[in-house]
């Protein structure tokens, strides 16, 4: 069964990163994103010769971007583009860059000798962007190919549109991947182990609180997340009896201060992030194991040596006025055995396994 755990962890780790990873990647910046729209444009336009009239972004310096780098894209690519001087008379005319009229694509086409005109715009729809690309006839407007692709935000992005805030959410802020958080959680004993016992997973809960901090590796997505959780574990279910003995329950129950220093992997979108979240912890039993239940008087025994485990799970955060809302999903794996003595003898008591769920809040710093 203890193997069979571990390979389930093993497994839900890689999945859980793989996509998180595959998630992010799948979504092209803004310098890939033109750069597969030139090499689209290369394979439809052929040898005719193209005007760029402009992409719309309403960022004036970042419109003067987009163009360049088109510009030099479909060139790398072959393009037979009209020099800029010859289109710029025009483009100014035109009333909206994302959407000319007939006249004014055949007025350009006209002016620059082309046969076909590029325009486009870049624009922020809810939490993300999108880019869209169109080639056109320069005779009779007539559509020759179409490039439209969501971009993902990033620094650079940021950076040349100026990071204002015209360019973002409402009230959406820049995210430096460090925050620091309060939470409560409830855990469900899914997989815990007591000695002479089988478990009953409505006496196996955990109740508590914690403070944690998040902070990345440069600017990398990854980061490390140490935390401090106060948990009262109460595992239970009905012992198993010896011949000729009764059936009886056992509850038992202690405080343990854990301490996870988590491995993180930050996933934005717009003014939400998920968060897999894998690491390590020492959990540090405190005061006295309380025994308890149908077959014994309550009675107690001092917990012993702090138990080492593994925790993966997910969170997921959603910006809410100064700071986040955050929810968190996890299981907990104890992976050594939690002892406990009295004053003649030291045995070893249980393993824990809880799957726990968290509420909080966080601040960015």
């Amino acid at each position: 069964m203890n193997r069979f755990f571990r390979l389930v962890t093993s497994l839900c780790i890689a999945a859980i990163f793989s996509l998180a990873s595959y998630g992010q990647d799948s979504v092209p910046d803004i310098q890939s994103a033109l750069k597969q729209a030139s090499v689209q444009f290369s394979a439809s336009l052929k040898k005719d010769s193209a005007a760029i009239l402009g992409v719309s972004s309403g960022t004036k310096d970042f419109d003067e971007y987009l163009l360049d780098e088109l510009h030099t894209d479909l060139m790398a690519q072959g393009v037979n583009t009209v020099s800029r001087v010859k289109v710029r008379t025009v483009s100014a005319t035109i009333s909206d860059l994302s959407s000319p009229t007939i006249d004014e694509i055949q007025q350009a086409g006209k002016v620059s000798d082309a046969k076909i005109v590029i325009y486009g715009s870049f624009k922020k729809l809810g939490t993300s962007y999108m880019l869209t690309l169109q080639a056109v006839s320069a005779e009779n407007g007539d559509m020759k190919d179409m490039f439209r692709t969501s971009v993902k935000e990033d620094d650079m992005l940021l950076a040349l549109l100026g990071n204002s805030s015209s360019t973002r959410t409402a009230g959406q802020k820049k995210d430096t991947g460090r925050w620091v958080g309060l939470r409560g959680s409830l855990g469900l004993g899914i997989g815990n182990q007591l000695n002479g016992v089988v478990v009953d997973l409505s006496k196996n809960v955990s109740f508590g609180g914690a403070v944690f901090a998040n902070f990345p590796f440069s600017k990398s997505k990854v980061g490390i997340q140490p935390e401090l959780n106060l948990y009262n574990n109460i595992l239970g279910g009905n012992k198993v009896s010896q011949s000729g003995e009764k059936s009886t329950t056992e509850k038992d129950s202690y405080l343990s201060l854990d301490i996870p220093l988590l491995i993180t992997y930050t996933v934005k979108s717009g003014i939400m992030r998920f968060v897999p979240e894998v690491g390590p912890y020492f959990s540090f039993p405190l005061g006295e194991y309380k025994f308890g239940g149908d077959s014994t008087q309550d009675d107690t025994a001092i917990s012993t040596i702090p138990i080492f485990g593994v925790a993966f799970g997910i969170a997921w955060t959603v910006q809410a006025g100064a700071g986040s809302i955050v929810a968190d999903a996890r299981y907990l794996s104890d992976i050594t055995t939690l002892g406990v003595k009295d004053s003649n003898s030291y045995w070893n008591v249980s393993k824990r396994g809880s799957l726990n769920f968290s509420l909080g809040y966080l601040i960015d710093l």
